[in-house]
């Protein structure tokens, strides 16, 4: 093994799927859910992948898609960032929980709503300095208790992404009523003044940009496309200059940068065809600053339900 390579813990791999840990050499060094975990590869790719949720058991399933007889659904709410200057494969297939008893369980399929606003993460190629966020969903026992969430992107390597050994039975995602905003500060429940006003309005804007987002990503009505640039800018500026408590000032940048950031790709896109200018690339650039605000607008609504949580405030 490499002479600098720090041991972390010592396996026993008795089968196929199954990793029973023997020694842990050093404990309490595990990550905690929304952590960052730096993963580079054998070709120069490097990443950032995090687990900000796990729901175990998840109950807000499809109803006409239980999970069957002694086993539940777990589903996970993990982002991917390409922090490097190479393509990077995200692929949730990758991901892997892990029980008390060693098991390793795989992606399965968890049927939910056809409402739901948090989307499944898909495999895909990310460029340089973009970001990805969604769920992944698995089938464990009834009684398993979740130990660990695993990242093995290649043969041979396992990484740890969230310990949740000390996690309290059937509530994996929280040990204590504290939430995480999008910087990683830690909010507890008593720090909230101000918040549910802000959310109030925040919740709104974010949701009439949603709903503009999807008749943009269309492209078929370019008046549509006009009054919908100016609407961006005044919701970015009312987002700009209402009062923002401490706890969300993080999410609020964020918010007025996803409304600027379609803005821009609109504007983009409008003036595509201008002369002296080339019309594919233009488009190119403004379909990736768009797409790349929607994958934004995921962070930005899952931020929002957790401070909401964290607060105890019902949207």
């Amino acid at each position: 093994m490499p002479e600098d390579a720090e041991l972390d813990q010592i396996f026993y791999q008795p089968e196929s799927g199954r990793l029973i840990l023997l020694a842990d050499l050093l404990p309490g060094a595990g990550p905690a859910l929304g952590d960052e975990i730096a993963y580079s590869d054998a070709e120069g790719g490097e990443a950032l992948v995090s687990v900000t949720e796990v729901a175990a058991p998840f109950t807000e399933f499809n109803p006409d898609y239980p999970p069957e007889a002694g086993s539940r659904y777990v589903l996970l709410t993990v982002s991917f960032e390409n922090a490097g200057q190479l393509p990077f494969d995200a692929d949730p297939y990758d991901l892997l929980v892990r029980d008390a008893d060693g098991f390793l369980w795989s992606l399965s399929s968890v049927q939910r709503p056809a409402d739901v606003v948090m989307p499944e993460v898909q495999s895909q190629t990310m460029a340089p300095g973009n970001r990805v966020s969604g769920v992944v969903g698995f089938v464990v026992p009834e009684d398993a208790e979740l130990t660990g969430v695993h990242f093995q992107p290649e043969s041979g390597r396992l990484v740890l992404l969230a310990d949740l050994a000390g996690a309290a039975p059937g509530a994996e995602s929280s040990a204590t009523p504290a939430t995480t905003d999008v910087a990683g500060t830690t909010l507890v429940a008593g720090e909230c003044e101000g918040v549910e006003v802000w959310l109030m309005a925040t919740a709104t804007r974010v949701q009439r940009a949603a709903a503009m987002s999807r008749e943009d990503a269309t492209l078929e009505d370019i008046a549509i496309l006009e009054e919908h640039v100016t609407e961006y800018a005044a919701l970015a500026a009312a987002q700009g200059t209402d009062p923002v408590p401490a706890e969300a000032v993080a999410i609020n940048d964020l918010v007025i940068a996803v409304l600027t950031a379609y803005e821009a790709a609109l504007t983009q896109i409008l003036a595509a065809e201008e002369p002296g200018k080339e019309t594919a690339l233009e488009l190119v650039e403004a379909v990736n600053t768009f797409n790349d605000a929607g994958q934004q607008a995921g962070d930005i609504r899952q931020a929002i339900a957790a401070l909401a949580a964290g607060c105890g405030i019902d949207l």
